[in-house]
């Protein structure tokens, strides 16, 4: 697992830092770079602090961008997750009290938290090891590398 998070982290990191940088002009690294950037952001920030963060931190432009992601890598059960996630939080898409999207969680009620919460621990089971999935997609040659030595 180690070997599949390094060459990860070496293959995608300098995307997510430009996709960082350009942040909210994801459209300016091109379509593969910035669904690649949003993929390495989601498994960073759903690590950390789940969907809520991740959503917070990089928006619904990325959040699209994920959702193109997991369906090129082939992964349908996280599509299906993050959808979920977002259906809990969209009835506030229009809401005039959200100044920044970091506004979301305090108008979140104890059940939708409660629902959100059960989301990000399904995500963190890993189902799909959308690590690997990316790395086969983006850097098969890697993937080989990592088999090759197990």
């Amino acid at each position: 697992m180690e070997d599949l998070e390094q060459y990860w982290e070496q293959y995608f990191s300098p995307l997510g830092h430009k996709f960082a940088e350009l942040r909210p002009n994801y459209q300016e690294m091109g379509e593969t770079d910035s669904i690649i950037a949003a993929l390495y952001w989601l498994e960073l920030e759903m690590y950390n602090g789940g969907f809520l963060q991740f959503f917070c931190n990089w928006g619904y432009t990325a959040y699209q961008l994920v959702l193109k992601g997991l369906e090129t890598i082939n992964a349908p059960a996280t599509k299906q997750l993050l959808m979920q996630a977002y259906n809990i939080i969209q009835r506030l898409e229009n809401d005039s009290q959200l100044q920044k999207l970091w506004d979301i969680p305090q108008y979140l009620t104890e059940d939708e938290n409660s629902k959100l919460n059960g989301i990000d621990w399904e995500y963190w089971e890993d189902k799909e090891n959308i690590m690997r999935l990316m790395l086969l997609k983006f850097h098969s040659d890697s993937v080989e590398n990592i088999d090759n030595k197990a």
